[in-house]
C-alpha cells in the first residue's frame, strides 16, 4: 500500500510541476539560447580635438563654422523642415550640455524662422543632406546674456556637430 501511494504522491507532485517526462515546466528542457546582444545606441561623440589643420569659415555675424562632411542633395534653405542630430558643448570647458543622440530622435525646425538659436539658423543653412558641421556659436548668436540656466551659463560660446538627416522642402 505505501508503494501505490509514494507513486500516487510522486505522479501528483509530478503534474503540480508541470512534468511529463520530456519537459519540465511544459517548455524544453534545453537551456534557452542568449538572448542576441542588441547594438548600441549612437553615442555623441566626445569633445573633440581642434586639428591645427582645421579650416574655420567665418561669417560677418562671427559665426564659424568647419565643414566635416559634405553631403548630396540642394542645400537647405529658409522655409525648409530640416532634421537634424547634434551635439553641443560648451566652449569654454568642452562640457556637453545636450545631444539628440542620447534621445535617438531627430531634432526639427523650420529654417530661418527664428525657432531655434541665430547660430543655427545661419551656421545649417547651406548644408545639404548627410552633410556635418561643427558650428562655432558666439553667445550673441545664441542665448546671449540669459543663458539658458541650468545647462548653459549667461554669455558661453557653444560649439555644435550637426548632421543633417533630412530636409524637406514645401
Amino acid at each position: 500500500m505505501m508503494g501505490k501511494l509514494s507513486r500516487w504522491l510522486a505522479a501528483g507532485c509530478c503534474l503540480a510541476l508541470g512534468w511529463s517526462g520530456s519537459t519540465l515546466w511544459g517548455q524544453d528542457q534545453t537551456p534557452p539560447a542568449p538572448p542576441a546582444p542588441t547594438p548600441p545606441a549612437p553615442q555623441a561623440t566626445k569633445p573633440f580635438v581642434e586639428g591645427k589643420d582645421e579650416k574655420r569659415i567665418k561669417t560677418a555675424s562671427g559665426l564659424e563654422y568647419v565643414e566635416l562632411r559634405e553631403g548630396a542633395f540642394k542645400p537647405a534653405e529658409a522655409g525648409n523642415l530640416v532634421e537634424v542630430h547634434y551635439t553641443g558643448w560648451l566652449a569654454k570647458d568642452g562640457k556637453k550640455f545636450d545631444t539628440s543622440l542620447d534621445r535617438k530622435v531627430p531634432f526639427k525646425f523650420t529654417l530661418g524662422r527664428g525657432q531655434v538659436i541665430k547660430g543655427w539658423d545661419e551656421g545649417v543653412a547651406g548644408m545639404k543632406a548627410g552633410s556635418i558641421r561643427r558650428l562655432y556659436v558666439p553667445a550673441s548668436l545664441a542665448y546671449g546674456e540669459r543663458g539658458y540656466p541650468p545647462q548653459i551659463p549667461p554669455n558661453a560660446d557653444l560649439i555644435f556637430e550637426v548632421e543633417v538627416v533630412r530636409i524637406t522642402t514645401y
